[in-house]
């Protein structure tokens, strides 16, 4: 096992292969130093000394840590399809087998395993099912079944045995407006959900578990934890993923290659990539970002992360790198280099970003604004208030997001402007994001009854319902 670089600050980069040693040559190293070297300072990222032989906190006294960042105007990610509730969070009195035990008011996409939908609520239930048969809290069972036997040291659960504030952890950057932002510490408890993401670890750690899963379930020391089979069930697609997520974004003839994903096994993606098996899966939490991918034909892993900007761009980045380490390790010429990355999909690919829903927001007050006002609930996620502050306006409170409801021409449709300590999520460059919120069925005094939530601009997302005066946490 070797670790070629790690990158401390905005970057950490790992590569695992069981190839001949002589393949992390001074020379290869330096490359790859070079290009990500080259993104981030084009990309206009804050930048710290290069790696050092231990994994630190990056100081930040003395250094301007707002820089300006490039106008993203950011396409939207693929995030799980009820993005809302998770910005706005829960409880910490909330339970684990509590919340699971209310998923059963989460509407169904799709009949089981007639089409793949992306979830992450479902990875919280799956948690919970470990905690059952294994009679533990999932914590202690990532510990004593994974930690501990690969000797993963410094890994740990975000909010539960590390924050955010802690000086092993790399700070949280975020994009607010044109400007890169210390990220409020609050919003990375994620109680219910850590079972679907909330693994904190580091470049070394993550080196074995790549290196675990491509040995086929056995520890560096040879001791076998899972058979063969499984981890190749687990690494393997079990479903065809949608038809907008199969199209392929890279590919010839527009692209010099292909990267094609084309099914999902156990919380792994199935791809290819010049003709090679690619197994791969990535992850965020607003400013901490994830990419692990396996060519398992030549026992090569590659993880990558960032903690911060959090935006598109740090998704077009990991790509990136991605594309470059690969060519290099298959001995294929890249077909990225430092002088053609920093415009990258161009010149093979012109198309603009999208834009923001600026243009549904009309001035003027809101009529009738007591028509909007009370308590709406949802079974599983939770309470919406809107009331009127001193001047009038309608505001929402919902766990940590907050904002203030804007006019549209639409009758009933609202738009939420978020402030706060998550206003980030809906301020890109120059635009703002809005939140969509439609009221319907009002009563005989033309109060309205049902509220219909979502953000299709923050990523894709089912329309929520949320019922006037309806029961929260059931007995």
């Amino acid at each position: 096992m070797s670790t070629v670089l790690t990158l401390l600050c905005l970057c950490s980069l790992t590569l695992w292969t069981t190839a001949d040693g002589k393949v992390f040559t001074p020379e290869l190293t330096s490359k790859i130093e070079a290009f990500v070297d080259n993104l981030i300072q084009c990309r206009g990222w804050w930048v710290c000394p290069w790696p050092s032989s231990k994994a630190t906190r990056p100081g930040l006294e003395g250094s301007d840590w707002r820089t300006k960042v490039p106008d993203d105007r950011s396409r939207p990610l693929r995030l799980f399809n009820t993005n809302v509730p998770q910005y706005a969070g829960f409880p910490d009195t909330l339970t684990r087998k509590e919340f699971t035990s209310q998923l059963r008011y989460l509407p169904m996409a799709t009949s089981p395993r007639d089409a793949w939908s992306y979830n992450n609520w479902m990875y919280a239930l799956a948690g919970r099912v470990a905690e059952v048969m294994g009679k533990a809290s999932w914590e202690e069972l990532l510990q004593t079944r994974i930690y501990q036997p690969l000797q993963m040291t410094d890994s740990r659960v975000l909010g539960h045995d590390v924050q955010v504030t802690d000086n092993k952890m790399a700070l949280p950057y975020v994009q607010l407006g044109n400007d890169l932002v210390l990220s409020d510490s609050s919003m990375y408890r994620i109680w219910p959900e850590e079972p679907a993401g909330a693994v904190a670890s580091t470049a070394d750690d993550m080196a074995r578990w790549m290196s675990f899963n491509l040995q086929g379930g056995v520890t560096s020391q040879g001791v076998p934890l899972l058979d063969k089979k499984i981890i190749q069930d687990i690494l393997s697609p079990q479903i065809i993923v949608s038809p907008a997520f199969l199209k392929p974004k890279i590919k010839r003839p527009q692209f010099p290659a292909t990267f094609n994903s084309f099914g999902y096994g156990f919380g792994w993606f199935s791809a290819s990539y010049r003709g090679y098996q690619v197994t791969w899966h990535s992850g965020g939490i607003y400013s901490y970002i994830s990419y692990v991918t396996l060519i398992r034909d030549l026992n090569i892993g590659i993880y990558i992360s960032t903690n911060g900007p959090g935006n598109s761009s740090s998704s077009v980045t990991y790509n990136e790198v991605f594309y470059y380490i690969a060519d290099l390790l298959l001995g294929e010429e890249p077909w990225l280099t430092t002088a053609n990355a920093c415009q990258f999909p161009r010149p093979w690919n012109n198309a603009t970003s999208q834009a923001s829903n600026n243009s549904v927001i009309v001035p003027g007050t809101i009529e009738n604004p007591q028509f909007y006002e009370g308590d709406y609930n949802n079974k599983l996620f939770g309470d919406i208030k809107i009331s009127r502050n001193g001047s009038g306006e309608l505001v929402v409170d919902y766990g940590r997001l907050t904002g203030m409801l804007r006019k549209t021409s639409g009758s009933g449709v609202l738009m939420m402007e978020v402030f706060g300590p998550m206003r980030f999520l809906t301020r890109r460059g120059d635009d703002t994001i809005y939140i969509n919120m439609t009221f319907t069925d009002p009563d005989r005094r033309g109060r309205y009854q049902e509220l219909h939530v979502s953000a299709p601009d923050l990523g894709d997302t089912d329309i929520l319902l949320y019922e006037r005066n309806s029961k929260y946490w059931e007995e």
